[in-house]
């Protein structure tokens, strides 16, 4: 577990999906069905979420692919944000994947989500392509990598 000043961070349990269903719908036009919740979960992927109390208040989903980090989901609560939430699970996550040896980390971004690509850029990660209609066919992804040596 890890503090901040308001929340803290604890890994996920089954039990949360309600409430980060309640987030993901409230963050995107199209948000993740139920079992793209559960199957990280139950995997044992990297499944954090930032609690105020016993309120989820943002969580961020890795998923282990081989050698390479897939930073496949983050989402804060509208009403949370800007709070240090998504800064510090990404913190959170780089801590614990530190000493493993992935080869690079990546994620794909709506292209018009300025504020989160500002906030990886500052991780290092760089945009190296581009997913044409993505989002449900209606929007680009760009997909920005991270070698693990370059993370800051």
């Amino acid at each position: 577990m890890s503090e901040s000043n308001s929340f803290w961070i604890r890994n996920l349990r089954e039990v949360d999906v309600p409430a980060l269903l309640e987030i993901e719908r409230s963050c995107f036009p199209d948000p993740w069905p139920v079992q793209w919740f559960k199957e990280p979960i139950r995997s044992r992927d990297i499944c954090l979420g930032a609690c105020n109390g016993t309120k989820i208040i943002g969580y961020l989903i890795c998923c282990r692919e081989d050698n390479v980090l897939h930073l496949a989901n983050l989402a804060v609560d509208p009403e949370c944000r800007r709070q240090g939430v998504a800064t510090a699970l990404l913190n959170q996550v780089f801590q614990m994947t530190r000493n493993a040896r992935f080869s690079e980390v990546y994620l794909e971004v709506r292209r018009s989500n300025i504020e989160a690509i500002r906030i990886y850029e500052r991780y290092g990660f760089q945009i190296t392509g581009v997913e044409e209609q993505y989002y449900q066919g209606s929007e680009d992804a760009l997909i920005m990598k991270v070698k693990p040596n370059g993370l800051v």
